[in-house]
Order: structure tokens, then sequence, then C-alpha cells
């Protein structure tokens, strides 16, 4: 999930779940940091993708979040992969158990239609985002079962250049045609690179314990340093 208000949206940006299990974990935190307490958890399109910053600019620069049609997407046992745009929709197209012996099976045609309801659902709301006056948006790539689905997707890359953020951000700020907040939350060695950009904030945390969804203390913490207000 992540986080909309009547005057702040709290959104992730992947490159995995933790970011929005976090901002859903530390909705009230958030809204009090930000100024806006309407603000209220809201699901939007890079909540569950797992892509790279690379992927997620080229879906802003096309406006698109999610294939129009079931022959652009493979579905390996990793779930749909939208290979023009290298995203991986990970909790979609996956077994569900039916019948008397509970045999595991799969719909294609009838996850394809979910995909597509949710996602098209999720993208109309994203645009709308425009309208408030103030974005945030939040990546990471700490998530620790993230070397698991390098191993099986073969695709994607843990150590993030800070380069990739900005450009990110860039292709965020045009989409919406201004610029916006950005607060990235990596490991030491999931990062390269240095940047001076004023409004993109970057968090290295320790590493923790979970298998995806990150340590809510050290979270906490980040929300609290990029999102409080300025003296």
């Amino acid at each position: 999930m992540s986080l909309l208000g009547s005057k702040v949206g709290v959104i992730s940006l992947g490159m995995s779940c933790q970011s929005s299990h976090q901002i859903e974990l530390h909705a009230r935190l958030i809204a009090e940091l930000a100024g806006d307490r309407s603000a209220k958890v809201s699901r939007f399109p890079f909540d569950n993708i797992i892509c790279s910053p690379q992927a997620a600019g080229r879906m802003l620069q096309a406006d698109r979040f999610y294939p129009q049609a079931p022959e652009e997407l493979a579905v390996p046992e990793s779930g749909g992969y939208w290979r023009e745009m290298d995203a991986h929709y990970w909790h979609e197209f996956r077994p569900i158990r039916s019948g008397i012996l509970r045999r595991k099976k799969m719909d294609p045609a009838a996850s394809f239609k979910r995909l597509t309801g949710k996602y098209g659902h999720t993208a109309s709301k994203f645009r709308q985002l425009a309208g408030l006056p103030r974005l945030i948006f939040v990546i990471s790539n700490s998530q620790n079962n993230l070397d698991m689905v390098a191993r099986v997707t073969g695709n994607l890359d843990l150590v993030l250049d800070r380069s990739m953020i900005n450009e990110l951000a860039d292709r965020t700020d045009a989409y919406f045609g201004r610029p916006c907040e950005y607060l990235f939350a990596t490991y030491p060695d999931r990062v390269r690179g240095a940047s001076q950009r004023s409004n993109v904030s970057v968090h290295e945390l320790s590493p923790d314990g979970s298998e995806w969804m990150g340590d809510p203390a050290q979270w906490a913490a980040v929300f609290r340093k990029a999102l409080a207000p300025k003296a």
C-alpha cells in the first residue's frame, strides 16, 4: 500500500514490496510527519511490482503500467513478466487450490483479467496524484529475498547506482510536471556512486533478519529523518 491524503501522497515506486509494506505499517506516523492527518492507505501501481528504476522510468515515460494483451506477458513460475517494460508481477498468475483433491491450478485468462482490472484502477489513481500539493515517492532495494528473486528471474540487478535513482526522479518529475520528493532506502552493499541531488534522500539501513518485510524501527527512523518538518 501507499498513502493518499488531501494534501500529500506518499507513494511507493518499488523496486519491491518492502517500500509499500513499510508505508502501510507506518501510515499514522507518516501522516503526522507530512502534516496531513487525512492520509489513508491506498493501493497504487508500483506497490507490488518488482522492477528496476529503469523499468519504472520506462513505464512512466510511456504512461503504461500494465500490459494490454495476454501475449505481452510471459508467465514463468515467478509470476507474470512484462517483457517490454522488464517488470515482474510477482503476486499475479499464482496457482490456486481447487477441487476435491485441493490440487494447485492456475487459470491464466482469469489471472490476466484480475491483473488488468486491478492495475487499470490503480493507474487511474496514480495519474490523479498530479493534483496534490506534495508528492513523496519511496524506493527501496533492501528487501532480503531480492537475491532469491534475482536468481529466479535471472534479470534483476540488486545493486543500484545513485544515478539510476536520479534518472527515475527525472522521469517522475517530468510525468507530474514539477519537482517531487524522493526517499531511497538501501543497504550499503547494494548502492554505489555519489549524488548531491537535493530532492533525493538516501538512507542506508543495516541488514535485518526478515525475509522481505524489513525492520520497522529502522524504517520509522528513515521516515522521521526524511519527513520531519524543517526547522
